[in-house]
């Protein structure tokens, strides 16, 4: 059911026994709404999106979704094939040359890393050689919601299981520790039903519940780590 922040307080509001009016201030309550989202969005990972890159030969970098608090990376297609991760200090390892601008080798990207020296990017290697098509599947954060008439950015209907971490958050701060154990218990149930009927809308983490739809390879792929002989000469 599609819910404002402040009929989720409102909701959240009947369970508690405030020992006076402006004990839990809409404020606070309203945090407790965004922290829940949150937390939502986390365990069940269903705000998904994706954005099409094209790459540049010679560059090895790209900068991630600038309007994305990105929570997990999916997935990277190259050309419609998955990339493998890897990370810095794992490249570095195998070879202290291994980035383009050093030496290191160039052509069709088989691996990805993110870096979050400075602002975050989307690091390719081999280095491209030319334009591939590059697609990467993420889950975003939530938007905060600014006001108490705001609505959530998670699907209409589980906007009611934030309602239980609110009252949790409630009861705890009254020191009803049975009550706030006993509701979040309840949050934590109704996330994992969640969670479990957004896997069965497509194998493999592949549907969005939020912005463009996509599909990846209905299979499961035993990706290789990065071998020690791969991109350079010994």
């Amino acid at each position: 059911m599609r819910m404002t922040a402040g009929e989720i307080i409102t909701e959240a509001r009947t369970g508690w026994n405030e020992p006076t009016a402006d004990f839990i201030t809409a404020s606070e309550a309203l945090r407790w709404v965004n922290l829940a989202q949150a937390d939502f969005v986390r365990r069940t990972k269903c705000l998904r999106y994706y954005a099409p890159y094209s790459t540049v030969s010679e560059q090895q970098e790209y900068p991630l979704p600038p309007d994305a608090a990105i929570v997990e990376v999916l997935w990277i297609l190259c050309e419609g094939k998955p990339l493998v991760p890897t990370t810095l200090p794992e490249l570095d390892a195998y070879n202290r040359s291994w980035r383009y601008a050093a030496g290191g080798s160039i052509g069709e990207p088989l691996f990805y890393y993110i870096s979050r020296v400075d602002d975050a990017q989307l690091g390719l290697f081999p280095c491209p050689d030319g334009a591939y098509a590059i697609n990467l599947y993420y889950v975003q954060s939530a938007p905060l919601i600014v006001s108490t008439e705001g609505y959530p950015e998670i699907d209409d209907s589980y906007h009611d299981i934030l309602e239980y971490f609110v009252e949790a958050r409630g009861h705890r701060k009254n020191r009803d520790y049975d009550a706030a154990t006993a509701t979040l218990n309840m949050y934590l149930a109704a996330v994992e039903d969640a969670r479990k009927q957004l896997a069965t809308l497509a194998p493999e983490r592949m549907m969005v519940m939020s912005g463009p739809e996509y599909r990846l390879p209905n299979r499961r792929l035993g990706l290789p780590r990065l071998p020690d002989h791969y991109g350079y000469e010994r």
